[in-house]
């Protein structure tokens, strides 16, 4: 009758470490709950982003304000509002639903210095739908680790992993979110903007034109399908095929706005297709080492080069063929 009567008194203990266990679960559960900030809980519908205020790091929390006109979208910062690079805000709101807080790391201001989410070292992000902002947040620090590969050594390590610290604005608590959203949102004004000097498909360029002072210009001719000609001179192939690579997918991060140039640039190359639009791309002196660059690809604005940068790169002298 003892025996039972201890393996009974056993039974009654392990069933109330069980009853102790889960109930701890439970309120741990729902306390975490408890702190999700709805912001950061609640599903953003990436069709409804009419405008997205940054306040990066990178500017000195200088206000950077992308907005949606109809189909497109401009950049802003102070009074200079330009063109913005569609696919590079498709990014940008392609990164907002997973916005998803994967744990609590902090729920006081003592954890902002470390977790770099205090006004002056975070970066402040700022979602609208139509005149209605649906997120607030600042991004922080990130951590990333580095996953091994599961066949060994010999296999090396995969890929890069990581997560991001983030405050809702006017709340203590500090999530840990997946990603590395430091590297999308805090960025400088002109990421934002369109770079683009020349987008064209190589196979269907058939003529370049070089237009240089003192009649020192040229003309490229392709005469079939492989072989590019000046004056009758077969061209290397690899030194003007590497050029065209380059050229086809042009692109410039320096700007120079606000200026009056003269009718006739110093530089001109016209790019001409098989059923493709051509290409104007103009090079104009400013002082002995600047120039502003305009391409007709992107009128809207100018590029600033020095003799030595993208000026040089796309202007060649005819013995670089």
């Amino acid at each position: 009758m003892a025996k039972k009567n201890n393996q009974f008194k056993l039974l009654i203990v392990l069933i109330s470490l069980i009853l102790v266990f889960v109930l701890i679960k439970v309120f741990r559960s729902n306390r975490y709950e408890s702190t999700i900030d709805t912001q950061l809980n609640e599903t953003i519908d990436t069709t409804k982003v009419s405008a997205i205020y940054l306040y990066p790091s990178n500017e000195n929390k200088e206000e950077i304000r992308l907005e949606k006109n109809k189909d497109s979208w401009t950049a802003s910062k102070g009074n200079l509002s330009v063109e913005a690079d569609a696919g590079v805000i498709n990014s940008i709101i392609n990164v907002l639903p997973t916005l998803k807080p994967l744990k609590l790391s902090g729920t006081s201001k003592e954890k902002w210095n470390e977790y770099q989410v205090t006004d002056s070292a975070g970066t402040r992000v700022k979602i609208f739908e139509k005149n209605k902002c649906i997120l607030d947040v600042v991004i922080g620090k990130f951590n990333y680790q580095q996953q091994q590969n599961p066949y060994g050594q010999q296999g090396g390590y995969g890929g890069i992993t990581g997560d991001t610290y983030v405050r809702v604005y006017d709340e203590e608590n500090v999530y840990s979110v997946n990603g590395f959203l430091i590297f999308t949102f805090n960025q400088p004004f002109n990421s934002f903007r369109n770079q683009k000097i020349a987008r064209f498909t190589k196979e269907k360029l058939q003529k370049m034109s070089f237009t240089y002072p003192a009649d020192s210009g040229f003309i490229a001719l392709k005469t079939d399908s492989i072989n590019w000609f000046i004056n009758g001179n077969k061209c290397d192939s690899t030194s003007i095929n590497s050029y065209i690579d380059a050229l086809s997918y042009k692109n410039h991060s320096e700007f120079k706005d606000g200026l009056s140039l003269p009718p006739i640039a110093d530089y001109e190359l016209k790019l001409e297709f098989k059923s493709e639009t051509p290409i104007t791309i103009k090079a104009f002196k400013i002082s002995e080492d600047e120039y502003a660059i305009f391409s007709s690809f992107n009128p809207k604005n100018y590029f600033k080069s020095n003799k030595t940068g993208i000026v040089f790169d796309i202007f060649k002298s005819r013995s670089k063929f």
